[in-house]
């Protein structure tokens, strides 16, 4: 079943224009249509598939990030790639809280939490794939819990709260900053990353952009969205840190659906120019991470 927003998920705002229109690649090969909220400038799906109906649109092997396979080059790399950066975010994470308690909503297989895990710090995860949390329990000692289990943590519970990856995908967008805003400690920090749709690799694809990724990414978000749904939530944003890694990785996704076979070279020249555009102009990457903590007045 499929619902149809009258309201923008971030503003409630009325009024929406029509932004683009773009095929799920990856699965269905169904068509959607996304708007732009006139207001707040939040894009998004308007007649999105509801909870009980988006699960199908996730049930592929081919969904890298909700199992641990090596069967070809290309999952090979992305493993090794997601570990270099599970690592280069545990050090980032350490500048802020040295030790303590995370909580990791949208763990996919686990791997980032196992790695806090093994640094003695308590984790817990959230995540609504039966098979990825299968995987990730294992490697956490069975602290990987459905959406539900996001009800029952006390307030004020983590040092850390993450969504990589995984705040797009999120039906209920302004209840679950509210949930993070009460499950996180006074001094802790939010630490999360989405991809930005006005990123040079974005503008260059145009409905091939693999990030669209219609109908699981529900919302698309620029910098001044992610402000605004910040400030809305009573967040402050301590700082903004790129993924370079992710404009060479959309930019292969994005190839192979726009040519159907994708050349590497294009891949590496799209990957450097959308970042070298990023560093020197725009500051939109590809993707980037978000750093936040409650606001001051708000405690």
């Amino acid at each position: 079943m499929n619902e149809l927003l009258q309201q923008c998920p971030l503003c409630q705002a009325k009024r929406f224009e029509f932004f683009k229109e773009v095929p799920d690649y990856f699965l269905s090969k169904e068509n959607f249509q996304l708007v732009k909220c006139v207001h707040c400038g939040l894009v998004f799906i308007q007649n999105r598939p509801d909870k009980s109906s988006i699960g199908a649109y996730y049930e592929s092997e081919e969904y890298i990030s909700h199992t641990d396979s090596h069967k070809n080059l290309f999952a090979l790399v992305y493993q090794i790639v997601r570990r270099w950066n599970v690592a280069k975010k545990y050090r980032m994470i350490k500048r802020y809280i040295s030790q303590g308690s995370i909580l990791d909503i949208g763990c996919g297989t686990g791997d980032f939490l196992n790695y806090f895990f093994r640094k003695k710090w308590n984790v817990a995860g959230i995540e609504p794939s039966n098979s990825a949390r299968e995987i990730a329990n294992k490697k956490n000692n069975h602290q990987i819990f459905e959406e539900e289990k996001l009800n029952h943590f006390a307030d004020g519970a983590f040092d850390v709260i993450s969504m990589w990856h995984s705040l797009e995908h999120v039906h209920d967008l302004n209840e679950r900053l509210s949930a993070v805003h009460r499950l996180l400690k006074d001094d802790g920090v939010f630490v999360f990353s989405v991809p930005i749709c006005e990123s040079w690799d974005a503008t260059h694809y145009d409905s091939f952009w693999a990030a669209w990724d219609v109908p699981r990414h529900l919302y698309h978000f620029s910098q001044a969205t992610v402000k605004t749904l910040m400030d809305r939530n009573n967040f402050h944003l301590l700082k903004t840190i790129p993924l370079p890694f992710d404009s060479y990785y959309i930019s292969l996704l994005s190839e192979g659906y726009k040519t159907k076979r994708g050349s590497l070279l294009r891949v590496f020249l799209n990957g450097f120019v959308s970042n070298l555009n990023a560093r020197l102009k725009t500051k939109n990457f590809s993707s980037l991470i978000f750093i936040a903590q409650k606001s001051k007045e708000q405690l």
